[in-house]
C-alpha cells in the first residue's frame, strides 16, 4: 500500500506539474506500467515503476535514443522511449549519457576520477562504503572506503542525495544518508555536480578491457528473448498469412565504449564493437517491421510471404551473427582463477578471492592504504599446535591493525584477535592453539581512522611461528622489518645424551655451562653382569639382576638403554627399589 500510495502521487504531481514544467523536453508514459531501470539497457536493476500517465522531464539519452534519463525521487532512472510519448521537444537534443561507459559529466568534464583538491568541508564514512563514479548505484564503483574515514566534501547532486568527495585522491560519488557530516554544516553550500576530475579514474585497463567483453556477452544473454520472441511472431506470420499482433519485444540497443578504452584497444574492441551493434540493429529491424505490419490500417494485418521470408532471414543473419560474436568473446575472455599449489581459495557472503598460503616461520611484507584496507593468508595447523602471530609496521606508517585468525571454512570462528595499540609499537597475540588439523586464515585490515594523517597507509610485516620465537625488529638504519632467526627444538622424544664419566678441567669461567647430574658409582664393582648389555630391561632394576647403581650405570653405558625408563641420563633411577636413587 504504501508504494501504490507513492506512485499515485507520482501520477498526480505529474498531472499537476504539466503547465509548469512546459519548457525543454517532456514525455509522458504511455504504458500501463513502465520499469525505471539504473542503467540504460534491459534486464538492469529495477529502481521502481511508474504508471501511465506520469509526466517527466528527460534530462539525458543513451547514445541510441531508445533510453531516456530523469530524476527518479533523487536518483538517476532510465525509462524506454517505447513506453513512453514525446509532448514537447526534440529528445535528440538532449546529452548523451551512460553509467557503464561515459563518464559523470561527459567525457570533456568528467566529475569522477583523480583530484588534488584537499581543501573543504571534511565528514566521516558511517559504515563501510563504495565510491562510485557518479551520482547513482548504476555507476561502476572506483574505491571502497573504510568506517570511520574522513573524506573531503566537493559537490552535490540538486537533490542532495549523492556528495562528490575526495576519498584518499579519487573522485567520485557516496550516498549522503552514509555520510556523518560536520557539526552546523549546510549541504546546500557544496556546488552542483562538484568539481572536474584532474584524470580519469584509477584502474587496471587490461580489467577495464575484460569487463567491456564481459559487458557484451551479458548484452547478448539480454538480448536474445527478443531475438526468440520476435522469430515465432514472424514464423507465425509465414504459416498464417497475417500477423497476429502481441506485445513487441523490447529493442535492444547498442554498445558504447569509452573513448579513452577504445583508443587502447581500438584494434581488438572495435570490430567487436561493429559486429554487436550490426546485431542490434538486426534485431530492432525484424522488430519494427512487425510494428509495422501490425500498425496497418484495418484489424486483419495481412502479411506477405515475401516480407515475412524477408524478415526470417533478418532474424537468422541476426542469430549467426550473435553466435559468432559470442564465441569470439568466449575466446578472449579469461577463465576463472584457480588456485595453484601455493594458493588457497576463499569464499565468503558471494565473494570470492585466492589467497597466499604462508608457511610457517616466512616473513610476509605487505601494504594496505585507503584503497585496500585488508588483506588475507592462509596457513595449515595441526591440532594441539602452538603458535605466536606477529605483526610490525615499518616507520612512517599510520594503520591502525586488527589482526584476526580463524579456520578458512568457518572466517567469523575467531580463535585469535589482535590490536594494534600505537603504529610503532610490535602487535604479538601469543600463544594461540590451533583447535584441529587444517587450512586456516589470518587477515591484517585496518579499522577506525589512521593515527596520524588524513589517508591510511601502512607498510608491514607479518610474522608467525613457535611461541619462543624471537620479536620482529626494525633495521636502525633502512627502517626495513627484519625477520627472527629461529630454530626450533626438533620434534619427538628428545636427545638422549649418556652421562659423562671421568674427572675434567674446569673450563673458563666465561663459559657458562649448566651441571650434569650424574650417578654416583659403586667403587668395588663398574663392570656389567650381563652377557649381552643390549638385553637389559628395567625390570631387572628391582629382580635382582643388577644389584647396584655401578653394575646398573656400566649396562646402561654398554648399550642397555632401557634401564634409562624416563629419558633423563640416569638408568636404575625409578620403580619400587631404584638403585641409583641417590643420583641428584
Amino acid at each position: 500500500m504504501r508504494r501504490l500510495g507513492f506512485i499515485c502521487f507520482l501520477f498526480i504531481m505529474g498531472w499537476l506539474t504539466l503547465p509548469a514544467n512546459a519548457q525543454g523536453v517532456q514525455a509522458v508514459v504511455t504504458n500501463e506500467v513502465a520499469n525505471v531501470r539504473i542503467t540504460p539497457a534491459l534486464g538492469s536493476t529495477v529502481l521502481g515503476q511508474v504508471p501511465a500517465g506520469f509526466f517527466y522531464n528527460p534530462n539525458a539519452r543513451d547514445a541510441t535514443g531508445q533510453w531516456l534519463r530523469f530524476d527518479f525521487s533523487g536518483e538517476e532512472g532510465w525509462i524506454n522511449v517505447t513506453t513512453s510519448a514525446i509532448v514537447q521537444g526534440d529528445i535528440s537534443t538532449l546529452p548523451v549519457a551512460d553509467p557503464r561507459s561515459i563518464p559523470y559529466g561527459g567525457f570533456e568534464a568528467p566529475r569522477s576520477g583523480t583530484t588534488s583538491v584537499e581543501s573543504g568541508p571534511q565528514a566521516t564514512v558511517r559504515d563501510w562504503l563504495r565510491v562510485r563514479s557518479g551520482p547513482g548505484i548504476g555507476y561502476v564503483i572506483i574505491a571502497n572506503a573504510p568506517i570511520n574515514t574522513p573524506v573531503i566534501l566537493l559537490g552535490r547532486t540538486a537533490a542532495n542525495t549523492w556528495i562528490q568527495v575526495n576519498f584518499a585522491g579519487v573522485l567520485g560519488w557516496v550516498a549522503v544518508e552514509w555520510l556523518i557530516m560536520p557539526a552546523g554544516f549546510d549541504v546546500n553550500s557544496l556546488p552542483v555536480d562538484g568539481i572536474i576530475a584532474e584524470a580519469p579514474p584509477l584502474g587496471d585497463g587490461g580489467q577495464d578491457f575484460i569487463d567491456v567483453l564481459l559487458l557484451m556477452r551479458d548484452r547478448i544473454g539480454f538480448a536474445r528473448p527478443s531475438l526468440t520472441t520476435i522469430r515465432t511472431y514472424w514464423t507465425d506470420a509465414a504459416l498464417t498469412g497475417r500477423a497476429s499482433c502481441q506485445p513487441y519485444p523490447s529493442r535492444p540497443s547498442d554498445i558504447q565504449i569509452p573513448n579513452r578504452l577504445l583508443a587502447v584497444y581500438f584494434e581488438r574492441l572495435e570490430p567487436l564493437r561493429v559486429r554487436f551493434n550490426d546485431a542490434m540493429f538486426n534485431i530492432r529491424r525484424a522488430i519494427d517491421l512487425f510494428i509495422e505490419a501490425c500498425e496497418q490500417p484495418g484489424t486483419v494485418n495481412p502479411v506477405g510471404q515475401a516480407t515475412a521470408q524477408g524478415a526470417l532471414e533478418i532474424v537468422s543473419l541476426a542469430e549467426r551473427q550473435l553466435d559468432d560474436l559470442l564465441a569470439q568473446l568466449e575466446a578472449l575472455i579469461p577463465e576463472p582463477s584457480q588456485p595453484g599449489p601455493d594458493d588457497c581459495l576463499f569464499a565468503f557472503q558471494g565473494a570470492v578471492d585466492i589467497l597466499r598460503v604462508v608457511p610457517l616461520g616466512e616473513l610476509v611484507l605487505d601494504a594496505i592504504d585507503s584503497r585496500n584496507f585488508a588483506a588475507g593468508y592462509c596457513f595449515d595447523g595441526t591440532a594441539e599446535q602452538r603458535l605466536a602471530f606477529q605483526l610490525l609496521q615499518r616507520p612512517g606508517s599510520n594503520g591502525r591493525l586488527l589482526l584476526t585468525v580463524s579456520p578458512l571454512d568457518d572466517p567469523t570462528d575467531f580463535i585469535a584477535v589482535g590490536r594494534m595499540g600505537q603504529p610503532d609499537q610490535l602487535l604479538r597475540v601469543s600463544t594461540v592453539i590451533i583447535p584441529r588439523t587444517g587450512r586456516y586464515l589470518i587477515t591484517v585490515s585496518n579499522v577506525g581512522e589512521p593515527f596520524e594523517g588524513t589517508f591510511l597507509h601502512s607498510e608491514y610485516g607479518l610474522y608467525f611461528n613457535d611461541p619462543d620465537a624471537p620479536e620482529l625488529e626494525l633495521d636502525p638504519i633502512t627502517g626495513e622489518i627484519i625477520a627472527p632467526v629461529f630454530i626450533p627444538f626438533p620434534e619427538g622424544p628428545p636427545i638422549q645424551i649418556p652421562p659423562l664419566l671421568g674427572d675434567f678441567s674446569p673450563l673458563p669461567d666465561s663459559v657458562l655451562v649448566p651441571p650434569i647430574a650424574q650417578p654416583t658409582l659403586d667403587p668395588t664393582i663398574s663392570t656389567c653382569p650381563l652377557t649381552d648389555p643390549s638385553t637389559a630391561t628395567a625390570a631387572m632394576c628391582t629382580d635382582g639382576t643388577l644389584s647396584t647403581c655401578g653394575q646398573a650405570v656400566a649396562c646402561y653405558l654398554a648399550g642397555g638403554t632401557a634401564l634409562d625408563d624416563d629419558g633423563n641420563g640416569i638408568p636404575c633411577d625409578e620403580g619400587g627399589s631404584p638403585l641409583c636413587s641417590s643420583a641428584p
